[in-house]
């Protein structure tokens, strides 16, 4: 005797498979892909701004001596302790941050006739 599990699962197909965030993703529609960039660019500034109290607080600003790397290595391994763990995943999210806002900016003008006209200009004075 098989069990019947067509009323159990979903009527879309591609709902139920384990891709299915990706096929999610592409139906997406350009306004609906900025505002979800500009969340993660929000959600991780925050994140940015929650380590770099701590940074502040638990005087590591200054841990890492040398920049961009940090002790001359892209991790520093050997050296890595509370506060240059804060200070390097400081820069981490920050140089994350800068590179998901130019992401922005290039979105916003490559979809520029499809978003409103306001929007790829401020996306650009976004940009520091």
């Amino acid at each position: 005797m098989a069990a019947n599990f067509s009323s159990i699962s979903s009527s879309n197909p591609a709902s139920s498979s384990p891709w299915a965030w990706s096929i999610e993703s592409q139906a997406l529609g350009p306004t609906d892909r900025l505002r979800r960039l500009v969340w993660k660019i929000v959600l991780a500034t925050l994140a940015l701004m929650a380590v770099g109290s701590a940074t502040r607080v638990m005087n590591a600003g200054l841990a890492c001596p040398d920049w961009p790397l940090c002790y001359g290595q892209l991790v520093p391994q050997q050296q890595m302790n509370l506060q240059v763990f804060l200070e390097w995943f400081h820069r981490l999210d920050a140089a994350l941050i800068g590179l998901s806002t130019l992401w922005l900016v290039a979105l916003s003008w490559w979809y520029r006739r499809q978003v409103p006209g306001w929007l790829p200009w401020a996306a650009l004075g976004a940009w520091p």
